[in-house]
């Protein structure tokens, strides 16, 4: 058995446990999956979900039907940022999938696999965003479905903030503003996307932080979460990122 041991805030008193629980931004599904197969207990104790918790009070849920390993070990050291009992941060490299394409077991999601195993986890390997193959920066892995659907909510709703530094070519003007292009598939080059007038609404926003050498070092944060979507829109600018073989010039 997997169980996950909460105790009740001074704030969550007087909540029922439907309440606490819709805190986390279940399914309807999920929350009667809980409640049909008796995987949560009040100080030990199956209750009913109108039951109303307490100060200290100890709330226990047994995850292990909804976790299993889903992908194949891969054994190479992580860059841990920050590790809790509910979310993992790590540097993802460069020149590695976030996830298992088919072709390759070698990526972030497999070497994740592996340390939730060495670790004595039998958890199922979530994430709530994704970065390109060419790109490094910060993943963030929810360690039991609460967590990933907990943070999933809070993505989706902009509560959490994904800031990018990028090196592009040329002097970006104006400093600051907020690219609002359509994105879609570029029908003529496989794994390409481009501004399209029929594509998917799409919004970055940037920043000029240095200019230097005929390179501008800019701060972007996304107002929507399309494939490629910073890479096509600075080279849709005239401003493709420095090294960026498949949008730059």
């Amino acid at each position: 058995m997997d169980i996950l041991n909460f105790e009740v805030l001074k704030k969550e008193e007087n909540l029922t446990i439907l309440e606490w629980l819709e805190n986390f931004h279940l399914s309807n599904k999920t929350l009667r999956d809980i409640q049909a197969n008796n995987l949560l207990k009040l100080n030990g104790e199956i209750v009913d979900f109108n039951t109303k918790i307490s100060e200290y009070d100890i709330i226990s849920i047994d995850i292990s039907s909804f976790e299993e390993n889903n992908f194949e070990p891969f054994s190479k050291e992580l860059d841990i940022l920050y590790e809790d009992e509910d979310v993992l941060a790590v540097n993802k490299p460069r020149n590695i999938l976030v996830h298992p394409d088919g072709n390759t077991n070698q990526t972030l999601g497999n070497i994740i696999s592996n340390y939730y195993l060495s670790q004595g986890l039998n958890r199922k390997v979530r994430v709530i965003q994704r970065l390109d193959y060419e790109t490094t920066g910060v993943i963030i892995y929810p360690k039991h479905y609460l967590a990933h659907s907990f943070l999933d909510y809070e993505l989706r709703n902009q509560n959490i903030k994904r800031i990018y530094l990028a090196i592009c070519e040329g002097k970006i003007s104006p400093r600051q503003d907020t690219i609002d292009k359509p994105i879609g598939k570029d029908r003529h080059h496989n794994n390409r996307y481009i501004v399209y007038e029929k594509g998917k609404e799409a919004r970055t926003n940037y920043f000029s932080l240095q200019y230097k050498k005929n390179y501008t070092l800019v701060m972007l944060s996304l107002g929507t979460g399309r494939t490629h979507q910073i890479r096509v829109h600075l080279s849709h600018l005239g401003h493709p990122i420095l090294g960026d073989e498949l949008y730059g010039s």
